[in-house]
């Protein structure tokens, strides 16, 4: 992400599940994103959400830190996926969205969305040992999706975030 082998906008998406919060500095990716998205282009990322639940969570049960308050876009590079920070999406995106429009006029933050309180780890996402038979994905949907959305804000482990590049001017 940080040196992607794509011509200057040529890509129609890019697509990440729990990826930028392993990406050493979130400038330089952005930057390449930025380049190699064509006009009208898209990011489209799944990342750990900071919410009440989800920071309870993250910080007491995953093994990945989860550092809000840190100033910096960046942290020390390791191996793949052996060095991260969960919140720097968060950080990224909501903490320093000023930042992030006056640095990527280009990119338009499009939409936030919370979600998945309960399925995630439900599904034994830390584990991969599922919690529940596959049977009942029905009611953790519901529960996720009905009952606790209006809560969102307070519950959700996930977020996604879309990035749209900008027309040419």
């Amino acid at each position: 992400a940080q040196d992607m082998p794509f011509d200057d906008a040529s890509v129609d998406l890019i697509c990440m599940i729990n990826t930028m919060h392993h990406i050493p500095d979130a400038t330089t990716a952005l930057n390449e994103f930025s380049r190699c998205l064509k006009p009208g282009g898209k990011v489209i990322m799944i990342e750990p959400a900071n919410t009440l639940f989800s920071k309870f969570i993250y910080c007491n049960f995953h093994h990945e830190p989860f550092d809000t308050k840190t100033k910096e876009w960046t942290f020390p590079e390791g191996g793949p996926l052996s060095t991260s920070n969960q919140a720097l999406p968060w950080i990224v995106f909501k903490r320093d969205q000023t930042r992030f429009e006056k640095e990527f006029p280009q990119l338009d933050l499009q939409k936030i969305k919370l979600h998945t309180p309960l399925r995630y780890i439900l599904s034994g996402g830390f584990t991969a040992k599922q919690m529940l038979p596959g049977w009942m994905y029905p009611v953790a949907y519901a529960l996720d999706e009905i009952v606790l959305r209006p809560i969102h804000c307070l519950t959700a482990l996930s977020m996604t975030v879309t990035l749209v590049r900008a027309a040419e001017a």
